[in-house]
């Protein structure tokens, strides 16, 4: 099951480059998130794939939000 530990910034408006460090473990991958080398969160899946799912769908969740944090 993937999950988040930390949410990424808003990406609307921020400046910077987007890391992903893949950890393997014995029971699937840890994704390791940064912001121009910041760590901005990790997320984990049995897969690869689902690990990177988990991110992608935080981050179109996070780029739908307005800045008053409400969704559009």
């Amino acid at each position: 099951m993937a999950s988040a530990h930390e949410g990424l910034p808003p990406i609307g408006g921020i400046g910077g480059t987007y890391s992903i460090h893949p950890l393997a473990a014995l029971d699937g991958t840890l994704l390791y998130v940064t912001l121009n080398g910041e760590a901005v969160g990790s997320w984990f899946g049995a897969t690869d794939e689902l690990a990177a799912q988990a991110v992608a769908r935080h981050l179109s969740a996070t780029a739908s939000q307005t800045s008053d944090g409400t969704s559009t």
